[in-house]
C-alpha cells in the first residue's frame, strides 16, 4: 500500500511539472527574447537628399524598454536657393510604415486626402513626430495582426522594428509629386 501511495505522489508531481513546463513553452517568453537578441540595430538615423529637399528619419534611441515611449520623428528640410518654398501634401506629410521582423507584420499607413499647404524656410527642418495612423481591414486581416495593431496603439511590444519612412508632397509650378524615403531600425526589449 505504501508503494502504491508513493507511486501516486510521484505521478502527481510529474504531472504538475509537465503542466508547468508546457505553460512556459506556450507563452511569448524566452524563445522570442532569444530571437530578439539575434537582431542588431544598424541604423537609428537615416538621411536622404532629393533635389532641394533633405528627409531625415530618426529614432532617439537604438533600444527601448517595453512600455517606454518610443520616440521617432521625421524631418523635411528645404535646402534650395529661395528663402522659402510652399509644398502641398495630404496629412500627414511624413508617414511611418513599420515592419515587425519578429512577428512578420507590416503596417499600412493612412492619410487624409485633403491637400494642405506648408511653407518650408530654407535651412529650417519641418519636424513631424510619429503617431499611430494605421489602416486595417477587419475582414481580411488576421486576428493576431489586429491584436498587434491594438498593442501598438498603446505601446510598442517587445520586438525588432524597421521603419520605412516617407515624405510625400507636391511642389513647383506643376505640382510635381516628390516621394523621399528613409529607413531606420530599433529594438524594444522586455
Amino acid at each position: 500500500m505504501y508503494k502504491w501511495f508513493l507511486g501516486c505522489i510521484v505521478i502527481f508531481i510529474l504531472f504538475l511539472a509537465g503542466c508547468n513546463s508546457s505553460e512556459l513553452d506556450n507563452r511569448e517568453g524566452p524563445s522570442d527574447f532569444d530571437e530578439l537578441a539575434n537582431f542588431e540595430v544598424l541604423q537609428p538615423m537615416d538621411e536622404t537628399k532629393k533635389g532641394n529637399f533633405i528627409f531625415r528619419l530618426i529614432s532617439e534611441k537604438e533600444e527601448y524598454k517595453e512600455g517606454e515611449e518610443v520616440k521617432l520623428y521625421g524631418e523635411l528640410e528645404y535646402v534650395g536657393r529661395n528663402e522659402e518654398v510652399t509644398i502641398t501634401h495630404s496629412d500627414p506629410v511624413i508617414v511611418f510604415p513599420l515592419e515587425d521582423k519578429m512577428r512578420g507584420f507590416s503596417t499600412r499607413f493612412g492619410r487624409d486626402d485633403d491637400a494642405s499647404p506648408t511653407t518650408l524656410k530654407q535651412g529650417e527642418p519641418y519636424r513631424q513626430d510619429y503617431k499611430t495612423m494605421f489602416v486595417y481591414n477587419p475582414i481580411e486581416d488576421s486576428e493576431e495582426y489586429l491584436e498587434f495593431l491594438e498593442q501598438l496603439d498603446e505601446h510598442f511590444p517587445a520586438g525588432y522594428y524597421v521603419v520605412n519612412g516617407q515624405a510625400i508632397f507636391n511642389h513647383g509650378i506643376f505640382g510635381n509629386e516628390t516621394v523621399i524615403k528613409a529607413q531606420i531600425d530599433f529594438k524594444v526589449v522586455p
